[in-house]
């Protein structure tokens, strides 16, 4: 007979036996919990929403997967989903109120004719389409996404502190401007 044939475990070994057991069994409870919860999730949602909404959210159905860049929007029993802001319209709104071209709001220039209305813009930007900081970057000639982070801290504490009244009120027409215009 061999001998590591014939070892017995040790009392530590056989301890850790015993706890990745209930482990793996606490697991395979879990999954089933979940997976039952998860096959009623749809009948509860069902039974929470109007009966032609509840139709859309069938089983059967298979589930809506839309870029939020893409369209078609779809209609609802008539709701309308918003189009999805670019950043270009926000480039262009911006552009029009400080009368600055795309080319000059997008070039390497610094003067400081451009760097507030820029400023403005990657501000705008990331407020209102939630788009990351590299990308926002990149829409404007392919800044380092740091250039936009100071651009948006810079803006928000203007903003939080009041301290440009008339870049507060001229921020809040920007935005009812560029809301206005989504969808075009």
């Amino acid at each position: 007979m061999n001998a590591a044939a014939a070892r017995q475990p040790t009392e530590t070994e056989l301890k850790a036996h015993r706890r990745r057991a209930a482990f793996r069994q606490s697991i395979a409870e879990k999954a089933a919990a979940l997976n039952e919860k998860m096959e009623a999730a749809p009948k509860a949602v069902a039974a929470q929403v109007d009966p032609p909404v509840a139709e859309v959210l069938s089983p059967d159905f298979p589930p809506l997967q839309l870029s939020p860049m893409k369209k078609p929007w779809f209609k609802i029993e008539g709701v309308t989903a918003p189009a999805p802001l670019r950043v270009s319209q926000i480039q262009e709104v911006v552009c029009a109120a400080y009368g600055v071209n795309m080319n000059d709001m997008t070039s390497a220039r610094r003067t400081a004719k451009l760097v507030l209305p820029r400023q403005v813009a990657m501000y705008l930007a990331k407020v209102m389409t939630g788009r990351s900081l590299p990308e926002i970057g990149r829409r404007f000639g392919g800044r380092d996404h740091t250039t936009v982070l100071h651009a948006v801290r810079k803006i928000e504490a203007i903003v939080d502190f009041n301290a440009d009244p008339e870049l507060c009120e001229l921020l809040n027409a920007l935005r009812a401007d560029i809301e206005a215009r989504r969808g075009e």
